[in-house]
């Protein structure tokens, strides 16, 4: 699970820098910088969709009866 979060957080942080990069008129073009943007939604869309299940299967299991 940590490593996935580092990786989201990664991707995030490249988008930032690709942004910045590029707001200061840095050497890259439009699709790059949208590109990585993408990435890190995708990547913080998986996450949240996949702690949405693991919270569905917790309230799953505390509702069974042993």
């Amino acid at each position: 699970i940590n490593d996935g979060i580092q990786n989201v957080n990664d991707l995030q942080r490249t988008a930032e820098d690709a942004q910045e990069y590029f707001a200061s008129g840095g050497d890259i073009d439009v699709h790059s910088v949208m590109i990585a943007s993408q990435k890190a939604y995708m990547g913080l869309e998986m996450a949240t969709q996949l702690r949405n299940k693991v919270i569905s299967a917790y309230k799953e299991i505390t509702r069974m009866s042993f």
